[in-house]
C-alpha cells in the first residue's frame, strides 16, 4: 500500500478552503442576482359620468334634458334625438387632477344606441368646442336601450388636439358635444375619461 503524506493532504485542504473563501468573496461583492424588472406602470386616469346637459332643440329630445337627467351611470332607460345635426352637449364634474398633472389623453364612452348611422364628438371648453371631432360608430342590432354596450373614441396619447389642461378639468370645464349625423340616437350615459401623468 502507497503510503500517504499528512503534509500533502493539509496543503490540499486548505488550498480548496482558500478557493471556497475566494469565490464566497467574489459573489458577495458582485452583489445579489437582477430579479425580474419591475412591471412599467400605465398612467393615471380619472372618469366621471355627465352631471348636466343642454341641446341644441329641447323638442328634438325625449325626454328633454332635465339637470335631473345627467346619463350616468347607465341605467338602461335611454333619451333621444330625432333630427340629424342637432346637437347636445354635456357637462362634467369637476376632476382631481395632482398639481402639475399633465394630460396625456382624452376617451368619450358612450352607451347608446344609433342604427341608422355614425354620429361626431367633440369636446368643449367652457360649452364651446375645440380641437378635433371624432366619429362614434353607428350601433345596430340592440333591441333596446338595455341591450346596448358602451363603444368610444380617443385614449392615452390622444388629446383631439384641445390644449387641455389638468386646470381645466379640475375646474369642470371640459365637455363633451354629440352631434347626430344620424337621424335617430338613443343615449342611456356618457362618460370623459382624463388620462395623466402626475
Amino acid at each position: 500500500m502507497p503510503s500517504t503524506n499528512p503534509s500533502r493532504q493539509l496543503l490540499w485542504l486548505l488550498l480548496l478552503i482558500l478557493l471556497i473563501i475566494v469565490l464566497l468573496l467574489l459573489r458577495h461583492c458582485r452583489g445579489p442576482e437582477p430579479g425580474p424588472e419591475p412591471p412599467t406602470e400605465g398612467p393615471a386616469s380619472e372618469a366621471h359620468y355627465a352631471s348636466g346637459w343642454t341641446v341644441k332643440n329641447n323638442a328634438d329630445w325625449t325626454p328633454p334634458p332635465p339637470s335631473g337627467n345627467p346619463l350616468g351611470p347607465p341605467n338602461d332607460t335611454c333619451t333621444g334625438g330625432t333630427i340629424a345635426n342637432s346637437w347636445a352637449r354635456f357637462t362634467f364634474p369637476a376632476a382631481n387632477l395632482p398639481p402639475g398633472a399633465t394630460v396625456t389623453g382624452v376617451e368619450v364612452r358612450l352607451k347608446y344606441l344609433s342604427p341608422s348611422g355614425s354620429n361626431t364628438v367633440q369636446l368643449t371648453r367652457g360649452g364651446a368646442p375645440v380641437g378635433a371631432s371624432k366619429t362614434v360608430a353607428s350601433v345596430s342590432g340592440a333591441s333596446n336601450c338595455a341591450a346596448t354596450t358602451f363603444t368610444g373614441v380617443g385614449g392615452d396619447g390622444d388629446t383631439w388636439g384641445s390644449g387641455v389642461s389638468a386646470a381645466d378639468v379640475n375646474a369642470g370645464d371640459i365637455g363633451v358635444q354629440l352631434t347626430q349625423n344620424a337621424n335617430t340616437v338613443d343615449l342611456d350615459a356618457i362618460e370623459l375619461k382624463v388620462f395623466y401623468t402626475p
